[in-house]
Order: C-alpha cells, then structure tokens, then sequence
C-alpha cells in the first residue's frame, strides 16, 4: 500500500521564508536567536516597507526558500521580498533583534541598519563596504515611503511583551526606554521568575538540543481567578502572534465569555549548581484552555475543555514538551471535579497540522495504554488473527461513544484512533501473510476508510460535479490519512 507525499505547495511557512520574518529575530537567555513564522499580523505582505534583510539574512533566506518551494519556484526569494524595495540605487537592510527577558514577561530591541548597494551574490553572503544609517525619529527627507523606524517599533509593540528598552545602531532610544541604562550589554537576572505562574502538575527533565545539557521542567496549571496569571498572560501572549496563524489576545479572566480560562504553563527551572536555594524558573511555553458547560453532552453532561492556543517556544521544540502537556491536560481532565460536574471531553479549536499530529499521536498512545491493561475495551483479537471482513467492519456507533468516554476525547479522534490500530494490526499480518492474500486486505482498509471519511464529508462530496470527482477526491483524502497515520505508527515505534 502505498502513500502519496505532499507538495511544498502544501507545506506551512517556516521560519526566516518570508522578508519581514528574515529582517525579526528573537533570544532568550543565553540561547540562540530564533525566527518568527508569521509577520502578517504586524507587517503588511509580509514585509517591513523600504527595508531588505541584512546580507547574512537574506543568504539564509535564499536557501530555506529553495528547500521550502516546489522545484517550479519562479524566484530565489519568497515572494514578499519583491514588495520590500522602493525605487533608487540604494538598498537599506534592517535587523530588529528582540531579547527577550527569560519570563517573557518584558523585551528589549536592538535595531541595526545600514545603507549599501542593490547587489546580492548567490554564492553567500555579500561582503561589501557599508555604513550605518542613522534616523531622527520622523525619518524625514526622501524615506517618507519607508516605514520609520518608530513605525516599526510600533508594529513591534503588537506582538511582544512590554518593552523596556530600544537601541538603535548602538544609542538608546529615551523615548521608548521604561528602566533606568545599564552599563553592562544585557543582564537578565532580575528577569525571571521565582515561582511558577500557578499549581505544579508535572516535573521531568529533558536534553536541551543546544547544550546537550539535561534541565529540569515544570508544568503548572494556573486558575481562571489568579489574578497573577491574568496579568502575566496578558504580556506573554502576544508572543504567539508570530508563531501561530490566527493567534489573537484573549481575557483569560473571561468574566462574558460563556465559561471560564485556565492556562497551563511550561518552566524550566534553573537552580545555582544544583542548589535549590535559589530556583528560578523561565517560560519554555503555554496552552490557553477553555471551559465551558455542556448540559447535554451524552452520555452524561460535564465541562467540555478547548484547547485555544498552543505554543513552545522554538528553543525547545521537538523534545516532547508538547506531548508531555497534552498528555497533562488529560490527567487534569481525568481529575476535575467542581460543584458536582466532571470534564467529559477535550478538544481543540483549529488545530494547525503540527498539532493534528501530535494529538493524534498522543490519543493513540493512550488508546494503546488502556487496551494494554484491560482488552474488553477494545477486543479484535479473533478478527485480528483471521484478518476477514469482520475486522474491517466500520466502527458502530457504541463503539465510538464508549471509547471517546473512556479517554474523554471526540468521536472523531476515536474514529481515527481506531483507524490507526486497524493500519497497525493490518502491517502486522502482512509480515507473514501469504502475499496472494495481501492486496484484497488492503482493499479492504481502503474501502473501510472511504466509507468513513464519505459520512465525515459529505457535504464537500455533494458539491461534486460527477462520481468520477467524488471518487477522486476520496483517494486523495485516503492517501492523505494513510500518509498521515503511517507517519505516526513508524514515529511511535
């Protein structure tokens, strides 16, 4: 059976593509700079008008592009880049560096700019002669076309913890400095936290990818009515702009909202040579949950939690912090209990496919946990072994209900949950099957899906023209869900 892989036209934007995005970068501690994702939220088209990335940038920009776009790309850059330049001779480049403070609960900016000509070799990075530009705050004269510099700090301000202080080309800016000038170039002691932001569920360590050096992690879980969290979660969110697509502010103490907010945090914990006498912690990354009333969810009425929002911060992405705080919220739902009402399901709100993935992964594991310790939750076993059509039945109704119940998550991720194990047991056989046999089973697993994925969708099929679009279409969404579920049971192993 086989898979068909997806297009760069289908891939999401990555960090450093676009002009805005290779001109923004971000550091916290001691830690490499990262890039943001997405800049439409404070950049129109992508792009900071009037200025070009600085040398090394736009080389780095030049090979993500050529990794990220199809083999037909029609240019060496992201297509924002070509709204960046004004007409004239002379090219001005900008690096907005944002350090943030370890709490992330301030930020301070370092601008520099400088003024050369047009010409960028394709080899690597220029090596020319330049100066520094110098703006008055207007930026007046010939440059009323591109944007200011104070216009940039304000499109800035939108998506980052309060500022406290602004350099530019080395001199601090008085007008949007908040704390008295340092001598030293950065010092961020006094800028963690000494407690987390709420109640410790979860402590683990991971390796930090960078140092290679194992840390400490906490998450915690902070209530609706903390006012702590409310005021530190109101300067921590904008960070999402740049990392999620549709990410928005929110009140999380949502008094009008129809229900109420609860954010699970994620630290890391730094101690002085293992001393913990003075602990202070960091913000590694955070989940926005949702609480709300469900009187008539079956077969019993509770809350219902929604995953808003979800971010870790790049430095520690793809560690399994992710998994460690999906897998968090499950055991607080597992827990919950207020005024007599239990959590009976959650779920996620526009889940972006890195978070589909994970979810999926992470509803599966627990899947596979359960049926481990007792198997009259799920037993196929007999079906399993003869590999007949009884064992690619489509999952009736009671079967979905129980199992969502069970792990407290939506018919439709019991749905895929029970798609996934069928795809396991199903390569499982075919190790030892006799090879005549192989190709109907797979026909088999093919039609079961489609039949799944035909009630799912249905309204989309119905605005088919012909049979023949309607079965093409099921193909591709069958071979992006075996694409999909293959990727995950072989990540699992």
């Amino acid at each position: 059976m086989t898979t068909n892989n997806a297009t760069t036209n289908d891939k999401e934007p990555v960090a450093g593509l676009s002009a805005a995005s290779a001109c923004i970068r971000f550091s916290l501690g001691e830690q490499s700079t990262f890039r943001p994702v997405f800049t439409h939220q404070c950049f129109k088209d992508e792009c900071i008008l009037g200025w070009m990335p600085v040398d090394d940038a736009e080389y780095q920009a030049r090979l993500i592009y050529k990794s990220w776009e199809s083999s037909n790309a029609k240019g060496e850059l992201h297509p924002s880049f070509s709204k960046c330049q004004l007409d004239g001779s002379k090219t001005y480049r900008i690096d907005v560096h944002c350090r943030l403070m370890p709490s992330c609960g301030a930020c301070e900016i370092d601008i520099h700019t400088v003024e050369k000509g047009n010409a960028t070799e394709d080899d690597g990075p220029a090596r020319k002669k330049v100066r520094t530009v110098q703006f008055e705050q207007s930026d007046g004269g010939n440059n009323q076309q591109r944007m200011p510099i104070n216009g940039i700090l304000q499109q800035m301000s939108l998506a980052v913890p309060p500022i406290s202080s602004v350099r530019i080309n080395g001199i601090e800016d008085a007008l949007w400095t908040t704390r008295p000038p340092k001598e030293d170039e950065y010092n961020a002691d006094c800028a963690y936290l000494n407690e987390p932001i709420g109640r410790i569920v979860k402590s683990y360590k991971r390796t930090i990818k960078e140092t290679n050096e194992e840390a400490n992690f906490v998450i915690s879980i902070a209530q609706s009515t903390d006012e702590q969290k409310s005021n530190y979660h109101a300067s921590v969110q904008k960070l999402a702009k740049w990392f999620i697509e549709t990410a928005d502010d929110i009140d999380t103490e949502g008094k009008d909202s129809g229900g109420f907010w609860n954010v699970m945090y994620l630290f890391r914990v730094h101690d002085s040579n293992g001393s913990t006498e003075k602990v202070q912690y960091s913000l590694a990354g955070y989940i926005t949950l949702f609480h709300f009333h469900a009187p008539f969810k079956k077969p019993q009425p509770g809350i219902i939690v929604r995953v808003c929002q979800a971010l870790i911060l790049p430095p520690y992405q793809r560690a399994g912090h992710g998994s460690e705080m999906l897998q968090s919220i499950y055991e607080y739902a597992n827990q919950y209990s207020t005024d007599g009402l239990e959590i009976v399901e959650v779920n996620v709100e526009d889940p972006a496919p890195g978070f589909v993935a994970l979810r999926d992964s992470v509803d599966y594991k627990r899947f596979m946990d359960m049926i481990a310790t007792d198997t009259s939750y799920f037993d196929q076993s007999n079906a399993a072994a003869a590999m007949d059509k009884d064992f690619f039945a489509p999952m009736v109704e009671t079967d979905q209900q129980k199992m969502s119940t069970i792990l407290k998550i939506t018919k439709r991720q019991a749905q895929i949950v029970h798609d996934m194990h069928k795809l396991e047991q199903l390569n499982k056989w075919k190790k030892n099957a006799d090879s005549s046999l192989i190709a109907d089973r797979e026909t088999q697993y093919r039609l079961m899906i489609k039949k799944s994925l035909r009630a799912l969708r249905s309204e989309e099929l119905g605005a088919c023209k012909s049979k023949d679009e309607q079965k093409s279409l099921l193909e591709e969404w069958f071979q992006d869900a075996l694409a999909h579920y293959t990727k995950l049971l072989l990540m699992s192993r």
